[in-house]
């Protein structure tokens, strides 16, 4: 299912940008997990918790990140108009902790008991990655400044244990920098991040 996932994106990215006009950028950056990221069971992820639970070990949910990277590839087709394609891929890194067997203790099973009350660190844990695809469409408010603004909306598509759509709104996002590299910084609400974002970016 993700491979289809990443060759539609391929698709479409080429599509959008056989059809811009005028300028084509790449973008790349990162931003607050995506909101979908407490949707589909990432922490601890899919059977993960059943099969650590087996060796007495368990994820803290509370230490950790969540790692995030998206490119976007950008068509200003019109002055005040984009169309951008943004693929993302995020996953959970959380501490994974080995806790006490009780001394003689076993269950019906046969199998060892635990006792969750005493654990200690002995690592970190990754999540399989989720991965999303975006189409949105921008405004820029300004495109003749150097320090641009601009406001966009999209849907998206997740793909974690299944694919499920997932709106995306940009109220206000900011692009500051020279002829070809630039830097930027959004609030947004999407399948690539939630809240914030921000990166750097090429024009060619």
């Amino acid at each position: 299912m993700r491979r289809r996932l990443i060759a539609v994106l391929v698709f479409l990215l080429v599509a959008v940008g056989g059809y811009a006009q005028s300028l084509w950028r790449i973008e790349v950056g990162t931003g607050i997990a995506p909101i979908h990221m407490s949707w589909v069971g990432n922490v601890p992820p899919w059977n993960l918790e059943k099969e650590l639970a087996d060796k007495g070990q368990v994820i803290n949910k509370s230490d950790g990140f969540y790692p995030n990277v998206f490119i976007s590839g950008v068509c200003n087709y019109k002055e005040h108009w984009e169309f951008v394609l943004t693929g993302d891929v995020a996953w959970s890194h959380h501490a994974l902790m080995q806790c006490e067997a009780y001394e003689g203790g076993f269950d019906p099973a046969g199998k060892p008991r635990y006792n969750i009350s005493k654990r200690s660190k002995i690592g970190m844990k990754d999540s399989s990655p989720i991965v999303s695809g975006t189409l949105q469409c921008r405004y820029l408010w300004n495109p003749w400044s150097k320090v641009k603004l601009y406001s966009g909306a999209g849907i998206g598509v997740a793909s974690g244990e299944w694919v499920f759509p997932t709106p995306c709104v940009t109220p206000i996002g900011l692009r500051v920098g020279g002829r070809h590299i630039y830097g930027f910084a959004e609030i947004t609400i999407g399948p690539y991040a939630s809240l914030a974002a921000g990166g750097l970016g090429y024009t060619f």
